[in-house]
């Protein structure tokens, strides 16, 4: 195992890669952004520099970019510029000859103009039809293969990408063999069979050090550590975290969760102890509304007040509220406005009813989201592990898709760069930007941890009635949705409140995010005139500031978990981040 502390120590790494690691250590671009950035860190001029600060940082650098590369490793261009940045840190362990292979073996086919045009073009369907038409031919091709699986992934057609990876696996060059039974492990982990993917990652972990002779391949590790944890075989993860961990501390999203889940936070469960109002608001999505009063009505409740608001609806809202009245009896409040106020001020409405002021804490959740039966108790664990928190959320996931994540918990980063004139967007500085970590990588439990941070998803979270009455409500100048979540967060904030995120609770929500937004004009305007709204709420230097007292909460929370994790044989993990002698 390589020396740690050549490879990152909190004390020494520069602070916009320490910021970055922050938020998370997993996705492919995440990682080689970050990479890039060590790297960049690590030089003076055009020369690597030699004093063991910049040497520390450059192997940092060359292991994110090796990480990036499992994430997508048919990647020839990448294997060959993280060979590059590994080239004088012969000890740092990679599985070089299956990077070799990707370079290799990997090249832009004369025939994929076809391909870009049809992406460019949004044609999926022509897409899929030219990756499988081409596998079929050539059913070894890297650079077909590697574009066929995003695709899968993103339409959630793992059937399908099964049988192209088997293919695949038969045809490819041996050095190449083993990324498809790892993919075939993530179809398989996606799709709800962890011992089949446990048998597949194992398989390909053998592969590929049969190439090397050694050790490399971590992501391939940690899915063999969630195969197991997600077959109730804690035992058989634990011992796959500390060596991931201990030779990778850098590691943070899998940090955050071995320690939740090693220390029993993500199965803690927790009653409340005060009424509880479950507000949920609803325009012509009558179906949607039908199967989230569903799941709510069939989860642990603890005598919780449901309280729906029927925004104007002109569908057959009103007969499916009249339904489940008649179920519910006293258990249910529905309000019927004629018209539709938008998402803040049918908020504010529901916390002014006599119903909600009665009640302790509220839950907001929207009207095409579904819940797990212990939904209200993993709020409640989180409310009791964070008690001075603004807000607690969850993580969203996809319906139908649920390895594909829609929200996670929010991070304020750099900048984004000023939008060029003539487009869509307006023109201006701008200074608000959440991190989007969990946008990278499908949900193989990276996620899966409690901490504080900038901002929770609307589509289900936590609030107590105090807060809320001395926080305010939601502002009305964010008419009819978007950024009214954000806003409401963002003076949390302010207030040294910051949320807290429970991943270890996971609601279903049917709307793909943003999806309105891109392909209605008049969505996009209304949604881009709100942000510009939120700009303008902050100064770049209060933005710069809460961003870096986020940062400090974030950092002193990850330096408690490490410092616990010592008990758990993670001596390493402990020094990185607090600087204790092994």
């Amino acid at each position: 195992m390589a020396a740690f502390d050549s490879v990152f120590c909190m004390d020494t790494c520069p602070g916009p890669v320490l910021e970055r690691l922050l938020h998370g250590a997993s996705g492919r671009h995440h990682l080689e952004r970050t990479g890039r950035l060590a790297l960049a860190h690590a030089m003076d001029g055009h020369t690597l520099r030699r004093d063991a600060a910049g040497q520390a940082c450059a192997r940092l650098g060359a292991a994110l970019l090796a990480l990036a590369w499992e994430y997508d490793p048919l990647d020839g261009a990448l294997a060959r510029d993280v060979l590059t940045a590994a080239a004088m840190f012969p000890d740092l362990p990679l599985p070089r000859e299956a990077m070799v292979a990707a370079v290799h073996h990997f090249e832009t086919p004369a025939d994929a103009q076809a391909l870009r045009r049809a992406q460019q073009e949004r044609d999926l369907d022509k897409v899929r039809h030219l990756c499988h038409s081409t596998l079929q031919t050539a059913p070894g091709s890297a650079f077909w293969m590697r574009e066929a699986a995003a695709l899968a992934v993103y339409r959630g057609e793992l059937d399908w990408l099964d049988s192209l990876l088997q293919r695949f696996q038969e045809h490819a060059p041996r050095p190449l063999a083993w990324t498809a039974l790892r993919l075939m492990g993530d179809v398989q982990l996606f799709g709800g069979d962890p011992e089949a993917a446990r048998a597949l990652y194992a398989k390909a972990m053998a592969q590929v050090r049969s190439l090397d002779g050694g050790e490399g391949e971590a992501l391939c590790q940690l899915r063999l550590a969630e195969s197991f944890w997600r077959m109730d075989r804690a035992d058989r993860a634990a011992p796959l975290w500390k060596q991931a961990l201990n030779q990778r501390p850098w590691l943070t999203s899998h940090l955050l969760m071995a320690h939740d889940r090693l220390a029993g936070i993500a199965d803690a469960l927790v009653a409340p102890q005060e009424p509880v109002a479950v507000c949920l608001y609803s325009f012509n999505k009558a179906p949607d509304l039908n199967l989230a009063l569903e799941s709510i009505a069939g989860s642990r409740l603890h005598g919780a007040r449901l309280v729906v608001l029927d925004n104007g609806s002109t569908d057959a809202t009103s007969g499916i509220l009249a339904a489940w009245r008649a179920r519910l009896k006293d258990r249910l409040t529905t309000i019927h406005l004629p018209v539709n106020i938008g998402a803040p001020a049918a908020r504010n409405w529901l916390l002014a009813t006599p119903e909600v002021r009665a009640c302790a804490d509220i839950i907001f959740m929207d009207d095409d989201a579904t819940v797990p039966e212990d939904w209200l108790e993993r709020l409640f664990a989180a409310k009791a592990r964070y008690p001075k928190a603004g807000v607690w959320g969850c993580k969203v996931v996809e319906t139908g898709a649920a390895w594909r994540i829609q929200s996670a918990d929010f991070q304020l980063t750099e900048p984004p760069p000023m939008a060029e004139p003539g487009g869509l967007a307006p023109a201006y500085p701008r200074h608000i930007r959440l991190s989007a970590v969990h946008l990278e990588d499908m949900d193989a439990g990276q996620h899966d941890y409690l901490r504080p941070c900038a901002s929770v998803t609307g589509c289900c979270h936590l609030f107590t009635r105090d807060g809320l009455d001395q926080a305010g409500g939601f502002d009305l100048r964010f008419n009819p949705t978007q950024y009214d979540d954000l806003e409401h967060d963002l003076r949390l904030c302010s207030r040294g409140e910051f949320p807290v995120y429970q991943g270890c609770l996971a609601i279903r929500h049917k709307k793909v995010s943003g999806k309105s937004s891109q392909q209605e004009r008049r969505a996009m305007a209304s949604s881009l005139g709100n942000l510009y709204k939120l700009e303008m709420d902050y100064t770049e230097a209060e933005v710069l500031a809460l961003r870096e007292q986020g940062q400090a909460v974030l950092l002193a929370d990850m330096q408690a978990k490490a410092a616990a994790l010592e008990a758990y044989g993670m001596r390493q993990v402990r020094r990185a981040w607090c600087g204790a002698p092994v």
